[in-house]
């Protein structure tokens, strides 16, 4: 583990500290799956860094001049463009609907890392989903397949999986 890789470890658990998942596990078991998840397809320390710290701006409290100034300029901008813009709070009276397809043309333009970090989000997000929320999953995996559909750049070994078509 780099010296980068765990100082983002730390940020997180300490950010993510109060905050639990699904079925009560701590928060930031999630971040961690999502970071190995990028490390098994060859993640850079930065897409690594960043898949950790991708929750930090829109669920705690978290800046982005904090961020900045304690990982720089590429491990923030990927924070930034994982980052959902557009929120309920953001854009109350805008329905959820509309967001979701809004915050998909937003994905499509975002870098191929972020992208791949993207996916592997969902991946690790969709299991959960489906036992913890079984009366919104429903919704969730439709937003899941349009979000697929736009995350072109990522990386096609989890796209493949992501999209059930798994390949050797």
């Amino acid at each position: 583990m780099t010296n980068l890789v765990a100082r983002a470890i730390k940020f997180a658990t300490g950010k993510h500290r109060d905050q639990k998942r699904y079925g009560g596990e701590p928060y930031i078991v999630h971040p961690i799956a999502v970071a190995e998840i990028v490390a098994s397809v060859g993640g850079t320390e930065e897409m690594i860094a960043a898949a950790i710290l991708h929750d930090t701006l829109e669920d705690t409290e978290t800046t982005k001049l904090e961020l900045l100034e304690t990982f720089g300029a590429n491990v923030t901008n990927l924070v930034i463009q994982l980052t959902n813009v557009f929120t309920s709070k953001a854009y109350p009276g805008v329905s959820r609907a509309e967001r979701k397809t809004l915050e998909g043309a937003r994905l499509a333009m975002i870098s191929p890392e972020a992208q791949t970090i993207k996916v592997a989000d969902i991946l690790h997000n969709t299991p959960g989903i489906i036992k913890h929320r079984p009366g919104f999953a429903p919704l969730w995996l439709a937003e899941r397949k349009a979000w697929l559909a736009v995350l072109t750049k990522a990386d096609p070994k989890l796209l493949n999986l992501a999209n059930g078509e798994i390949t050797p």
